[in-house]
């Protein structure tokens, strides 16, 4: 069984594209992708991608950082990442996916640190394959 078909509460084929977040993202979103026939989109530090649509910044543990994205066409979407600790990419991803235009139904990451977080995104939780709780 497949990160987004443990992970997810939709089946795959109710979904257009997988999101990954840079850089580890990629990796799980482009195979997901690949496996089942779907689109791959990339959320990228600031000055990785050509026509960007729009920004968020989020707050780290040590700082601050930044992703860009570019348009969307209404397609759904499940962001992936490999980790989520206090949930600030995560967050930003999602309201960067809704603002150029996609339709975010899915989170999901493999490791879930559930003591440092408890994020959801308009109701939706970031499902995972593995939660420490520590």
């Amino acid at each position: 069984m497949s990160l987004i078909e443990v992970s997810v509460s939709i089946r795959p084929v109710q979904i257009d594209c997988l999101v990954g977040i840079e850089s580890r993202g990629f990796i799980f979103a482009s195979a997901l992708a690949y496996k089942h026939n779907k689109g791959f989109i990339k959320v990228r530090k600031p000055g990785k991608l050509p026509n960007v649509k729009a920004k968020k910044s989020y707050g780290l543990e040590y700082g601050t950082d930044s992703l860009e994205m570019q348009a969307g066409q209404g397609q759904k979407v499940v962001i992936l990442d490999d980790l989520i600790a206090t949930g600030g990419s995560m967050e930003a991803a999602a309201h960067l996916c809704e603002e150029v235009g996609y339709d975010v139904v899915g989170l999901a990451c493999l490791i879930d640190l559930t003591s440092l977080n408890n994020f959801n995104f308009k109701g939706m939780g970031v499902r995972s394959v593995i939660q420490f709780d520590d």
